[in-house]
C-alpha cells in the first residue's frame, strides 16, 4: 500500500491535540459502555457528547472533525448484534454521508480514517466489500502514527480475506508505530493475524494472545475469527482449549484482571 502523508500544518497539529483529547473524555466512555453491554449509559453519554459539540465552544473546523468518531460511536451503540445490527439502507445512507470530502486538514484526517474503519468493521455484515484499492486509496494521504486506529481494522479485514500483502503492511505499522492504549493486545492482535495468515503461527502465539484477552469484544472476536484458524493449523492442545475457557468464564463474570504486558518471542523475531 502507499504510504503517502498529509499536509501536516501548525494548524492540524493545534486542532489534532484537542480532537484527541475531546474523544479520551467524550468517546472513550461511550465505547467503554458498549464493551459492557450497558447501551442505556451508552446512549445518554453519546447524548452528552453531541450537546457538547452544538455549545459552540469548539472550533467550526474540530466541530466538523468530530461528527466523524460521533458516527463510529453511533454505529457501536445502535447497530451493535444484540441490538439488532443495521440495515441495508442504514448503511448506504452513512457511507453516503461519510463519502463526502472535507473541507479542513483536520476533519479530512477524521473522515478518511472513520470511513475505513467502517467499511472494515461492517464488512462482514455490510452488502459489499470495500476493495483494496478503495482502503488504498483513503489511507495514502494518513500518516501511519495518526492512522492506527485504521489499520487495527484494516488489519481484520485483510485476515478474512487472506490478503497478505495489507496485513503485512498493517504488520509493520504496528511494529513501528505501537499504540499507547492496550498497546500490548493490539498489536499482539495484528502479530497472531500475519502470524496465521503467512503460515508461521507457533502455539506460543496463540498462548500469547489469550492471556492479553480482557474485555468481551476481544474474547468474540478471537473465538470467531482466530480461534477456528489456530485450530485448523494444529496449534491448539488441551491446556490452551482450558486457557479460553477460563478466560472466557473471568471475562464474561467481570472477573478478569489486566493481564501484565510483554513481547512475544515471534514478533520481535529474536
Amino acid at each position: 500500500m502507499a504510504q503517502n502523508a498529509m499536509l501536516l500544518d501548525s494548524q492540524f497539529e493545534q486542532d489534532f491535540a484537542v480532537y484527541e483529547a475531546w474523544q479520551e473524555k467524550w468517546i472513550r466512555p461511550v465505547t467503554k459502555a458498549v464493551f459492557n453491554h450497558s447501551f442505556g449509559e451508552a446512549e445518554h453519554l453519546l447524548d452528552a457528547a453531541r450537546t457538547e459539540i452544538a455549545s459552540g465552544r469548539l472550533s467550526s473546523n474540530l466541530r466538523a472533525a468530530l461528527v466523524y468518531p460521533l458516527e463510529l460511536a453511533y454505529c457501536r451503540v445502535y447497530w451493535h448484534d444484540v441490538r439488532g445490527g443495521f440495515t441495508q439502507r442504514q448503511y448506504e445512507e452513512l457511507i453516503d454521508r461519510l463519502s463526502i470530502p472535507s473541507q479542513s486538514s483536520i476533519a479530512e484526517y477524521a473522515r478518511r480514517l472513520h470511513l475505513v474503519a467502517i467499511r472494515c468493521i461492517c464488512s462482514d455484515k455490510a452488502y459489499e466489500q470495500p476493495s483494496k484499492a478503495e482502503l488504498e486509496e483513503l489511507l495514502a494521504p494518513l500518516p501511519d502514527k495518526l492512522s492506527i486506529r485504521a489499520w487495527q481494522e484494516v488489519a481484520l479485514w485483510a485476515f478474512r480475506n487472506n490478503e497478505l500483502e495489507v496485513l503485512e503492511r498493517a504488520f509493520e505499522v504496528f511494529l513501528i508505530n505501537p499504540p499507547s492504549l492496550l498497546g500490548q493486545a493490539r498489536w499482539q492482535r495484528v502479530n497472531l493475524m500475519y502470524q496465521l495468515l503467512s503460515g508461521k503461527a507457533t502455539r506460543r502465539d496463540v498462548y500469547e494472545s489469550l492471556i492479553l484477552l480482557e474485555i468481551r469484544p476481544q474474547l468474540s472476536e478471537f473465538r470467531r475469527n482466530f480461534w477456528p484458524k489456530c485450530v485448523e493449523l494444529g496449534l491448539v492442545d488441551n491446556e490452551l482449549e482450558e486457557l479460553l475457557e477460563q478466560k472466557s468464564q473471568q471475562i464474561m463474570s467481570g472477573q478478569s484482571d489486566p493481564a501484565r504486558e510483554r513481547r512475544t518471542k515471534s514478533f520481535l523475531g529474536t
